[in-house]
């Protein structure tokens, strides 16, 4: 009965965090990615190519 009552009290919590593990994962994937491309862009630029 106690191992019942303590998984859902534990589930929503556990999802929440699983969430916002991924939320912050994904934001970070996309900074990394976009810091990349305009790192590698950044030289074509000052010359004047694009």
């Amino acid at each position: 009965m106690k191992c019942t009552v303590w998984i859902k009290r534990m589930l929503p919590i556990v999802a929440a965090l699983t969430v916002l593990i991924a939320m912050v994962a994904y934001i970070s994937s996309k900074l990394i990615s976009e810091r990349a491309y305009r790192q590698k862009w950044e030289e074509y630029d000052e010359c004047g190519l694009a």
